[in-house]
């Protein structure tokens, strides 16, 4: 597929830029937006769990980089340590991708309540 095979050139750049030394830059939410569109199409096909892998162990831990450096915590505040992302429009994104997947696991009662306190939340933060 075309659009895989972008995928995969957009993570390659960005895991060299990565071991050459290169700080993390703000293209590189582009190789998150990669490894969403990669989970989703192995949604298409039914591989739930690949989906729910690339999206936990590729784009959450580029994700959390981006947000270390790009959103830090403001001073005087710390960071909620129940939460393994911290509110903010990148997060609550990668948040709802991963309701969207439990629904299509078809959990669709705890997708559901994610959902209602994802919504809470991000009234709470805007």
């Amino acid at each position: 597929m075309k659009a895989e095979s972008v995928c995969e050139d957009v993570i390659r750049y960005i895991e060299e830029f990565k071991e050459k030394g290169g700080e993390v830059q703000p293209f590189m939410y582009q190789g998150v937006k990669a490894h969403y569109m990669r989970a989703k199409n192995m949604l298409n096909v039914m591989e739930y769990k690949s989906a729910k892998k690339i999206l936990e162990e590729e784009a959450k831990p580029l994700l959390l980089a981006l947000i270390d450096k790009y959103s830090p915590a403001l001073e005087g505040e710390e960071r909620d340590p129940t939460k393994d992302l911290p509110d903010g429009r990148y997060a609550f994104a990668y948040r709802r991708k991963y309701v969207l997947f439990l629904k299509k696991f078809a959990f669709y009662q705890r997708a559901a309540e994610l959902l209602l306190i994802i919504l809470a939340e991000e009234i709470e933060y805007y």
